[in-house]
């Protein structure tokens, strides 16, 4: 859902980092202990290294890809005054503008130099390491480009020979959610994790826990004002989506009702047809069943009368001269098993040599049905 807001809705603008001067600022290369909290050891590396405690200095720290160095640099406070100090946005990281320079590690022992109309900047690198050693930075009254070169290649201990890299450009830098991007136009930017923007910005740890309490409360508003414009923009999909289907409602039932006359007709043609087939099903099959009686009735004996009782029950009087192919009569029928579930002889008599007698026969009616079907 988060990143379904953060696609739909407008991000918050990035902020444009303040970059201050490199040549206020001191540096030093720091080797951490990963157990223990990058930026104490850092302190405790400056006020030994300094003549001032920490609580006087602006300074900051970048960590090495590795995670056991530093790069801590620091300028005492009074260096700058209260008034620029004041313009400082507070939402703006701010760190040393020479760091936008650490994007382009030349990956060999090398000194990177930048120019422009104010400073000259020098970091001084060694080979196969992803922090420089050293950082000289000269105002353009104070020193050349070459002694800022020289200067940091003799702190980082580099041969006489180690080549120069000349760098121009406005450097420019911003943060936004992603962090700090810093960096010479058109050229590779060095980017500060926001998990390290802190240890990177250079106002005192004060000022930076309050404003990570406002940056979490400001997050907060901002997920809150995300989810109210997604309840919003729900609301009035969910308001149009009703509309649509009100319109196509109603649409379906003016043609129901145009057709209603149609289906009632359909239905009315519909009902005859099934009783009709249900009448048909259900007929009496009087002529089925005296064919299936007749066929198994002995030479000797009629029939006197026949009368169909039920769907599927036939009654039959007859006579006949021998009294014996009554039983048989009875046994011959009683073997159609699959076509009579019952026979039942009554009034049996005989008279003048005639012997007459009733049978009653009940059919499976199923099986007289499927029976009866034409093949």
């Amino acid at each position: 859902m988060n990143s379904l807001l953060q696609r739909w809705l407008p991000k918050p603008l990035p902020n444009e980092a303040v970059l201050l001067p490199a040549d206020r600022f001191f540096v030093m290369r720091v080797e951490l202990d990963p157990a223990t909290p990058a930026r104490s050891q850092v302190e405790l590396a400056l006020e030994a290294s300094s003549p001032f405690p920490a609580n006087q200095l602006l300074l900051g720290l970048v960590h090495g890809a590795d995670g056991r160095s530093a790069l801590a640099f620091a300028a005492h406070k009074r260096r700058f005054t209260a008034e620029e100090i004041a313009s400082w946005p507070a939402s703006s990281p701010v760190v040393p503008e020479f760091l936008a320079l650490l994007g382009q590690n030349p990956n060999a022992n090398a000194v990177l130099v930048h120019v422009n109309a104010e400073r000259a900047i020098a970091l001084a690198w060694r080979a196969n390491e992803n922090l420089p050693t050293s950082m000289v930075s000269f105002a353009t009254a104070d020193g050349t480009p070459e002694a800022a070169a020289a200067e940091a290649a003799l702190l980082a201990e580099l041969p006489a020979n180690t080549p120069v890299i000349k760098i121009s450009g406005l450097i420019k830098g911003r943060g936004d959610d992603n962090g700090l991007s810093v960096g010479v136009v058109d050229g590779p930017s060095y980017h500060v994790a926001p998990r390290s923007l802190d240890d990177a910005d250079v106002r005192d740890a004060a000022f930076l826990e309050k404003r990570r309490s406002q940056a979490a409360w400001e997050k907060r508003a901002w997920m809150m004002a995300q989810i109210a414009a997604c309840c919003v923009l729900l609301a009035a999909a969910t308001d149009a989506g009703a509309a649509i289907m009100n319109w196509r409602t109603n649409e379906l039932m003016a043609a129901l009702d145009l057709n209603r006359p149609k289906v009632q007709e359909l239905e009315n043609l519909n009902s005859l047809s099934a009783k009709i087939s249900e009448l048909g099903d259900n007929r009496p099959l009087p002529f089925e069943m005296l064919s299936i009686v007749n066929s198994h009735r002995p030479a000797s004996l009629t029939f006197q009368g026949v009368s169909c009782k039920g769907g599927a029950v036939l009654e039959v009087e007859a006579k006949t001269t021998s009294p014996e192919d009554v039983s048989a009569f009875e046994q011959a029928l009683r073997a159609e098993a699959k076509l009579i579930s019952k026979t039942e002889t009554r009034d049996l008599r005989a008279r003048d040599g005639n012997t007459t007698f009733t049978i009653t026969i009940t059919f499976r009616a199923d099986a007289l049905r499927k029976a009866a079907k034409p093949e």
